[in-house]
């Protein structure tokens, strides 16, 4: 098992970044997930050449496996000595490769000998990403995103009631405050709201969470930190980011349009950029 591993990881080192390339719609969802005989099964939508599955589980990699594009690749629930894997949370990233013609095919490799992008108007590869858990035996497979509507919210329940924010008076609250259900914050929030599934909203064009330390005494850590979604600037960034505001800097940052899994860190401290599946401390 050692010994698969280590080629298994080998292979997912060294493969050309052209060929791990994203495809351009990050949204894409070509891989169906269902329990199939002993394993899991997941099967693929569209036409591909090649399948390459990786999954790891609570004790690392249990599986990094190329399929033939004509065979649906299969997570058994059995070791190779016959025992059953163990119960936890299994995390899978499938990447496809097209049906490429001759012609593209030798384009491609003339792009990887001269170091050039991959040409315009060949087919990209296809990636998708998940997690099932294993309990007793049997699987279980996630639902792939939670409703953003639906929430029971009942308008009788509330009275209804109008705020102007620049003659509202400021309440101060001299105790703990408990809301039983969600709470909305800033100029842009409606009455009602509908939350879906959200606990704590911030509503309005300049979204900021402050981190005030007020520490004054000896050398208690004092830093004031913030939370900033978006610049607030026309034509600034569309972000999100962790200011250190005593210092000035930002350490932190993501973009707008990031892919998926451009940072994961997984339980045991591997660290993934780029792939949902780390099997070493750096895996790009």
């Amino acid at each position: 098992m050692r010994l698969i591993t280590l080629l298994s990881l080998l292979c997912l080192l060294v493969s050309p970044a052209w060929a791990n390339e994203l495809p351009p719609d990050p949204e894409m969802d070509f891989i169906l997930t269902e329990i199939g005989g002993p394993g899991v099964v997941f099967s693929p939508t569209g036409e591909w050449t090649s399948f390459e599955l990786v999954v790891v589980g609570p004790e690392g990699v249990a599986v990094a496996e190329i399929f033939d594009g004509t065979i649906a690749p299969e997570f058994s629930l059995f070791e190779p000595s016959g025992e059953p894997r163990c119960d936890g949370v299994y995390t899978w990233e499938i990447r496809a490769e097209p049906a490429l013609t001759p012609e593209e095919i030798d384009a491609l490799e003339l792009a990887r000998l001269e170091g050039e992008p991959r040409p315009v108007g060949i087919p990209m590869g296809g990636v998708d990403h998940g997690a099932f858990s294993i309990q007793a035996g049997e699987v279980l497979i996630g639902s792939e995103g939670d409703p953003l509507e639906g929430d029971d919210f009942d308008e009788g329940t509330f009275a209804a009631r109008s705020i102007d924010p620049d003659v509202a008076t400021r309440q101060v609250i001299q105790n703990d405050l408990i809301v039983w259900n969600s709470a909305c914050v800033g100029f842009d929030c409606e009455n009602p709201e509908s939350f879906g599934f959200d606990t704590f909203r911030l509503k309005e064009n300049n979204l900021r969470i402050h981190f005030d330390d007020t520490s004054t005494a000896g050398s208690y850590p004092k830093n004031d930190w913030r939370i900033r979604a978006n610049d607030s600037s026309n034509g600034g960034e569309s972000m999100i980011a962790i200011d250190d505001v005593t210092s000035g800097r930002t350490p932190f940052k993501v973009m707008a349009g990031a892919g998926n899994n451009a940072l994961v860190v997984r339980a045991g401290g591997n660290v993934g950029l780029g792939t949902a599946t780390p099997v070493a401390d750096l895996h790009v």
